[in-house]
């Protein structure tokens, strides 16, 4: 590939036909008596766009793990919690004729929410799995957790208080109580025969190892009990990953002869030891129309498109974290850009705009991902996106981190207009690759992934299947007032 030195008057005027000029027209720019450089513009070039399913995703290790229980134009989507705890030391006892004065659940808040925050009520529920938590295993979000019926802890929520800190009395074992400010989080009291029965009174053949500890223990299930909440709902997510933050805390005295004193037994909770079982249901609201668009595109493969008949088009798209659905992208003209002669891109934007057509009760997801696939189908990010200069993942080309877009956009089309709503995407090395052959144009994707979340030299967690998110997007399709466009702006090579 030529790279073509253009000087700053040049790329003005290049940004300023962005706006002006509609179709491939050129505009001769006198650059020397020598040598002349056309710039043109079209947003001509035809999109192809579906809705398909998202894959599967790993839950556990994740930086912040989901819970709840949510009613949308999608229909509705439900997060559970699986979680094992962390024996503190090997051969752990409770001293001398244990008496328990409380147990509690904490849960230190992640920074993100999403759904009702004022008009929701939230049942949470703690079970004890019947299954033991695998600490080697990878869980995915389709996995389904057999777990004991019984309500272990409980607590209706009102509004999860994701800023707010809270005032809690340390307890120093041989010295007076501590009250301290701790970070925000939700408290869960757990049952006084549960504790009881599996650590107070236990044998002690039961803490002697992590492993007899977590075949005996299991783990724990958090789940939302869905006839005792009400309103729309949401998802919240929790910070599993920092140490010790997230525990059973059990409060309990004894009696050593002499004195009694209380004393508090931590058993920690990790990301990593934690993981989601994520269920959507697409049979209300707008389900049913999903579900058509994807069992209709279940048939595309990985750049190869059915033709005969060739997929139905629709003027309306989705896009879903937590294992939902993604929107496929595909520019199946791109190759008759070369019959305009030898050209450069200078800039080519992917616009994708929110379907204001069709009312939605909850914000849009805040930032979306753009990503293309391999020949073996596995994700890869666009080089426009693919930082990392220094090691053999990287592309020099690569924007600065979050410059290639994707990020939610207000604007508004005329003066008095209502706001719109887009997300735009710089993938202009992406497009002049294929059209120099360097690479091969399979599947592209566009999906939610994490607000603020950072790429990594050689790393693929911006393009990887979000389970931190759970802000979904209503797109604009194939045609109507939102169709989703590319606008490219080149320059002929004389």
């Amino acid at each position: 590939m030529r790279y073509i030195k253009l000087d700053l008057l040049t790329l003005l005027i290049s940004l300023f036909l962005l706006n002006a000029c509609k179709k491939p027209d050129g505009i001769g720019l006198e650059i020397s008596p020598d040598k002349q450089i056309d710039a043109s513009a079209t947003d001509t070039v035809t999109v192809r766009a579906y809705t398909v399913k998202e894959d599967s995703v790993i839950t556990r290790g994740q930086s912040q793990s989901p819970l709840g229980y949510l009613q949308d134009e999608f229909g509705t989507t439900e997060a559970n919690l699986a979680m094992a705890l962390t024996l503190p030391q090997t051969g752990l006892t409770f001293g001398t004729s244990p008496v328990l004065d409380s147990a509690v659940l904490v849960l230190k808040y992640g920074d993100t929410f999403y759904g009702d925050a004022d008009n929701s009520t939230y049942a949470v529920n703690v079970h004890q799995l019947n299954e033991t938590f695998n600490l080697t295993a990878n869980y995915y979000n389709t996995k389904q957790w057999n777990y004991n019926s019984t309500v272990i802890g409980s607590k209706t929520v009102n509004n999860f208080a994701l800023q707010d800190s809270v005032l809690i009395t340390d307890i120093v074992s041989g010295k007076p109580d501590t009250a301290r400010v701790r970070y925000p989080q939700l408290r869960i009291p757990i049952s006084s025969s549960f504790i009881n029965n599996n650590f107070l009174n236990a044998g002690s053949d039961k803490f002697a190892t992590t492993t007899a500890f977590n075949n005996f223990i299991k783990g724990l299930y958090l789940t939302i009990n869905k006839s005792q909440s009400s309103g729309k709902g949401g998802v919240v997510f929790f910070d599993l990953a920092t140490a010790d933050s997230s525990r059973l805390e059990i409060y309990y005295r004894t009696d050593d002869g002499t004195t009694k004193d209380t004393i508090m037994t931590t058993f920690s909770l990790s990301s990593s030891n934690a993981a989601a079982s994520i269920k959507h249901d697409y049979s209300t609201q707008l389900g049913p129309k999903i579900q058509e668009q994807v069992q209709a595109n279940k048939s595309i493969k990985n750049g190869v498109f059915p033709t005969n008949p060739p997929l139905p088009l629709h003027d309306t798209l989705y896009v879903q974290p937590l294992g939902g659905l993604r929107t496929l992208v595909n520019f199946p003209y791109i190759k008759k850009l070369k019959e305009l002669g030898n050209f450069t891109i200078n800039k080519a934007e992917l616009v994708v705009e929110i379907n204001q057509d069709i009312p939605t009760s909850l914000k849009p997801a805040p930032r979306l991902g753009f990503y293309c696939t391999d020949i073996a189908g596995q994700r890869q990010p666009i080089p426009d996106n693919n930082g990392g200069q220094t090691n053999s993942y990287g592309d020099i080309r690569a924007l600065p981190d979050g410059s290639y877009g994707g990020l939610l956009q207000s604007y508004k089309k005329d003066a008095g207009d209502f706001t719109h709503q887009r997300y735009v995407f710089i993938i202009t090395s992406y497009l002049q690759d294929l059209l120099d052959g360097r690479s091969t144009q399979y599947n592209a994707y566009i999906a939610p992934v994490k607000s603020g979340l950072l790429r990594s030299a050689g790393s693929k967690t911006d393009i990887l299947p979000s389970v931190t998110t759970a802000a979904p997007a209503i797109l604009g399709g194939n045609s109507g007032n939102y169709k989703i466009r590319l606008n490219i702006i080149y320059t002929k090579l004389n």
